[in-house]
């Protein structure tokens, strides 16, 4: 059975001074079930200090208690929007168009950063922007978060939400600055061919629109025409969307070697479905 660590706190009636004209407690933490023995450290908490932070290190000692922090600072930045109301953005979202007509298809694929965010100085408005999207006629949305860069981002129901909105989504998450295993990048790319022959209006977003998100528009080119070079399609994306696109190494090594990679699974896929049909 896995022991669940518990805190305990023992009033030891100490009555120290603490900050000029304050009174304070002395109490005992004691943490329980990191091991065979219990560890134990004095602490003292003033009035308004209501934060305690206990960190333990990797022999199961208790290694740090505290900082204090006054009940009024934040300690988290993504607590400020709920105590000090920031009025949302009014600007339309900004979508890309990147045009598909070089690889012998009549559609546009749309790129975006993330919808409704809320982090740091973005403040967008997810009502707003689902609105804006169903205007533009958007069918289909690719979600490349995360489930738990969602929730961060404040933005924890957006795939339920587009559907509430009759909006089809492809939720795949990709890990941020990363990318994807070629069977799920070859999932990807098939139910975006499907979207693009069935000529619906199609967007993908990850969180800035730059990574993930170029990084799969730039494999689609690369799927759909034999023609056009890993760096021709970097280029595409870097002049539609900036020179951010196409962000980590990994990203830019991973579309050179798409073309290899792809051929071998579609090849280890046919001839694991000719056995099963044997």
């Amino acid at each position: 059975m896995i022991n669940t660590p518990s805190l305990w706190v023992c009033h030891h009636g100490d009555h120290s001074a603490g900050p000029p004209g304050t009174a304070s407690l002395s109490l005992e933490l004691r943490i329980s079930g990191l091991g065979e023995a219990e560890t134990s450290n004095s602490v003292r908490i003033f009035p308004g200090y209501s934060q305690l932070s206990v960190s333990v290190d990797a022999e199961d000692q208790l290694s740090h208690v505290g900082p204090f922090y006054p009940s009024s600072v934040q300690t988290s930045e993504f607590d400020s929007s709920d105590e000090e109301p920031i009025e949302d953005e009014q600007t339309p979202i900004d979508i890309s168009w990147l045009s598909l007509s070089r690889v012998n298809c009549s559609q546009f694929l749309g790129l975006c950063a993330l919808p409704g965010c809320k982090f740091r100085d973005v403040r967008r408005n997810i009502q707003k922007d689902t609105e804006e999207l169903k205007s533009y006629g958007i069918q289909d949305i690719f979600v490349f978060c995360t489930r738990g860069e969602l929730l961060k981002y404040r933005v924890p129901n957006l795939v339920d939400l587009y559907h509430q909105n009759g909006i089809i989504t492809h939720h795949h998450p990709i890990p941020d600055g990363g990318t994807p295993d070629i069977a799920s990048c070859c999932d990807i790319m098939e139910e975006l061919e499907i979207c693009l022959k069935n000529n619906r209006k199609t967007l993908i977003h990850c969180y800035g629109g730059l990574g993930r998100s170029c990084l799969v528009a730039a494999c689609l080119l690369l799927y759909l025409s034999d023609t056009v070079s890993p760096q021709q399609a970097i280029d595409s994306l870097r002049d539609l969307r900036g020179s951010g696109a196409i962000q980590t190494i990994r990203q830019y090594n991973y579309l050179h070697e798409f073309r290899d990679k792809l051929a071998a699974h579609l090849s280890s896929r046919g001839s694991l479905s000719r056995s099963v049909s044997r």
